[in-house]
């Protein structure tokens, strides 16, 4: 039995490699890993990569908001919403405030 070695220099090195990870919920969520050699194995430097890319889109997403914010003149409403809204899962404030008039309940109440 005779086994063949592949030539790594014929490997693309942007392959994307897919892996999964576990979720809070128990759920199982797939992500795409640009893998940075040429076995396309993930390395440390990859998951690093992902995440920093992860944290640039929520930064910036962060910071238009906050720009939002403040050429609208909102800056009193926003502290009237931070002195009233806390939540130990802001991801799941978010939702429930996109979809219910939750917002409008609470902010109603304390102007009384």
């Amino acid at each position: 039995m005779t086994s063949s070695m592949k030539d790594a220099s014929s490997v693309n090195n942007s392959n994307a490699q897919a892996r999964t990870t576990g979720t809070k919920s128990g759920s199982v969520a797939t992500i795409q890993l640009q893998c940075s050699n040429p076995y396309s194995i993930p390395c440390f430097e990859d998951f690093i990569n992902e995440a920093q890319k992860h944290f640039n889109v929520e930064k910036n997403a962060k910071n238009e908001a906050y720009a939002f914010i403040l050429s609208m003149g909102l800056l009193d409403e926003f502290a009237q919403f931070s002195k009233y809204f806390h939540s130990e899962d802001m991801h799941k404030l978010c939702i429930d405030l996109l979809t219910t008039d939750v917002l409008i309940d609470e902010l109603n109440k304390h102007e009384k």
